[in-house]
């Protein structure tokens, strides 16, 4: 059987299924503009169904029976020809010392490879991209007691992942983690060389979309493609976030569950679950036992069982920042797998907050208490890293979030780094986790499928967050298709089966309140409005009525509440301009002065919160309205302060201290 890489790539991608037995074999290959034609053996050596990743929601916490081996730093590095053929997987680089090719060189890992070089090529890169590395095992690893996993952080879009010349797992979709066992291919006591594939080919069944535009001819085999965005962020790619060996026991916890609620301020409830990588049933000899207790050590309660609920007295609520004079409350949650003997297996421990959130009549609600959303829009993207973690960059944002006098931020527009919602866990800074869904127009049963994986993966590593308080399952989509209608109301009957205690919103830019065919489903509104902008541009006069029609509109047909996460304009404190012209800052500040006055007249009741689009200035692709980025932040992409920025810190912090008048503890 042969496949035409010409028709497959009319699709964009390329999924076909193969019954292998009792087995089905779902591949899915990236194709970029291929002028080739590959066999199905070709194809069924991509089919990866004996090497599937494994449940990664655990962060990689260290405890009395886990130990983590970090093998971030520098990696070999070589990018294929741009819409190449596959080349390195023809050739077999992944069981080729890929240091020693002409066109090797080291790139840092975490880290997009775009901008770690001065080469325009690599930083327009579109296809596929080698990383590798060599590690030493410990020969202590190799004890009958002892799994190894291999566990990725994220690989923006598509990684193959190879040990010692051996397929181990696949993934598809960026900013979340994926591991596997490496057991089985480990050299113990020896070297090791880890290889990953990596491609950031964007399709029309990718999440997010993206569609290829031919540059010069239509004719398929001789052609140039070019990759168009359907977004408005650059497409960082690579290996983005933490690369480790995680050594855990050969029995071991592979999931924890914990849900917090209070209705009163030292009453709450906890219902938790536990799961393990071996079938419970007829291993009566394990059991497992959980603890709660604050960060001073001081015992809360012990229970043992795999599942439960607790109730529990003298119990602190976790508060938001700016709503209680303890802001953040955490407590150690500890779970342990036992023999019979009360011999531990495993341990592992995790920091919970005990909060309720609710979005009704109007009002978005903590611990029964009104809360008023004020943040930001943002994007994890820095300079030279791109989008790679980078610990001093995530700090610095979180403590100008407080400096603002911010409560909030969205992960827009794909999940943020599990780091970053650790640090938003203990200061008290509230998260809208949002889904990779940016500008979704392909509402197909593929897309579908996708979409719910990449939720069911997001929720499971984000559910025990207690700053996590509502999924964006999408923005901007095009909601005005008749076909969103189905769509969405699957996804969020699955997204309320994985997690009840949470609201769901989708964030609205296009679509109108007359012609969406979703809203209704939601709990909570979410839109994006750049009146004086996009809209009436050079005229702010019009945008106190407009935007405050506008706001009416959606309360008025859905009785839903309406949050604000986007509004702004681009400025340059450069370009001063008397009165304020489009670009200058005194431009900027008199928009925003013109959205303040909407917000103070409709808040608390429909608007629950307003969010700045956006925190600082990011890059993006190049084009005519794009000068060297979006340059809609209140901050510099150095993270230095515009005019504005002080504007939305004396709003922010006058908010947070009328919320601080009435403080919950």
């Amino acid at each position: 059987m042969l496949i035409s890489a010409c028709e497959a790539w009319e699709q964009g991608n390329l999924l076909r299924r193969y019954d292998d037995g009792n087995r089905l074999c779902v591949c899915f290959f990236l194709l970029q503009g291929w002028s080739a034609v590959w066999s199905i053996d070709m194809l069924l050596y991509f089919c990866l169904q004996l090497f599937t990743s494994i449940d990664a929601s655990l962060y990689p916490f260290e405890s009395e029976t886990r130990q983590v081996k970090s093998l971030d730093g520098l990696w070999c590095f070589v990018a294929e020809k741009a819409n190449s053929e596959f080349y390195g997987m023809e050739n077999k680089w992944f069981q080729r010392d890929i240091c020693h090719f002409e066109n090797s060189t080291r790139l840092a890992v975490p880290g997009s490879y775009n901008d770690q070089t001065q080469s325009q090529l690599l930083r327009r890169h579109v296809g596929w991209v080698w990383y590798q590395r060599k590690f030493f095992a410990s020969p202590d690893w190799y004890s009958r007691d002892k799994e190894v996993l291999l566990r990725f952080g994220s690989v923006n879009y598509f990684a193959v992942v190879w040990l010692n010349g051996k397929l181990t797992m696949k993934h598809e979709g960026g900013h979340l983690p994926f591991q596997a066992s490496a057991k089985k291919f480990l050299r113990f006591g020896a070297e090791n060389v880890l290889t990953v594939a990596v491609n950031n080919t964007l399709s029309h069944n990718t999440i997010p979309p993206g569609e290829f535009e031919h540059q010069n001819s239509s004719y398929c085999r001789t052609c140039d493609f070019v990759q168009a965005l359907d977004f408005d962020f650059f497409n960082y790619a690579g290996i983005h976030r933490p690369v480790v060996l995680y050594i855990v026991p050969i029995i071991h916890i592979t999931e924890v569950f914990v849900a917090g609620s209070t209705d009163e301020v030292e009453f709450g409830v906890l219902q938790y679950s536990i799961d393990i990588n071996v079938n419970l049933a007829g291993m009566h000899s394990i059991s497992a036992a959980v603890e709660l207790r604050t960060m001073g050590d001081d015992l809360i309660f012990r229970e043992n069982g795999f599942k439960g609920i607790k109730f529990t007295g003298g119990i602190k609520a976790w508060w938001p920042y700016g709503m209680s004079n303890e802001p953040g409350y955490l407590y150690k949650f500890t779970a342990f797998l036992l023999l019979r003997n009360d011999t531990v297996l495993d341990v592992y421990q995790l920091p919970v907050g005990i909060r309720t959130v609710s979005a009704s009549d109007g009002k978005f609600r903590f611990n029964r208490r009104e809360f008023y959303f004020v943040g930001f829009g943002m994007h994890e993207d820095s300079e030279i890293h791109g989008r790679g973690y980078d610990p001093v960059v995530m700090i610095k944002d979180m403590n100008l979030l407080q400096w603002f006098g911010a409560n909030s931020f969205r992960t827009s527009h794909y999940p943020y780094s599990e780091e970053m919602l650790f640090e938003a866990d203990r200061r008290g800074i509230v998260v809208i986790s949002e889904l990779p869904a940016v500008g979704l127009k392909y509402f197909t049963e593929n897309n579908l499928a996708l979409h719910s994986a990449i939720l069911n993966e997001t929720i499971g590593r984000d559910k025990n967050h207690p700053s996590v308080v509502m999924w964006s399952l999408a923005n901007e989509p095009d909601t005005k298709q008749n076909a969103s209608s189905d769509y969405f109301r699957r996804l969020i009957d699955l997204t309320r089966r994985l997690d009840s205690t949470r609201p769901i919103t989708i964030v609205y830019g296009p679509s109108e309140y007359y012609n969406d065919q979703t809203a209704h489903m939601v709990d909570v509104i979410c839109i994006n409005r750049y009146y004086g902008w996009y809209r009436n541009p050079g005229h702010p006069e019009t945008i106190v009525q407009e935007l405050k029609d506008d706001i009416l509109h959606w309360r008025d047909k859905f009785k839903k509440p309406v949050l604000v996460t986007e509004y702004g304009t681009d400025a340059f404190d450069s370009l001063s301009f008397e009165p304020g012209v489009m670009f200058s800052p005194q431009y900027q500040l008199e928009v925003f002065s013109c959205y303040h006055k909407v917000f103070d007249s409709l808040k608390p009741n429909p608007l629950i919160g307003e969010m700045v689009w956006n925190f600082a200035d990011f890059m993006t692709d190049d084009g005519l309205i794009r000068v060297v980025g979006n340059r809609k932040g209140v901050l510099y992409r150095n993270r230095q302060p515009k005019q504005a920025a002080y504007l939305i810190r004396a709003r922010y912090t006058s908010l947070l201290n009328a919320s601080k008048s009435n403080p919950s503890i």
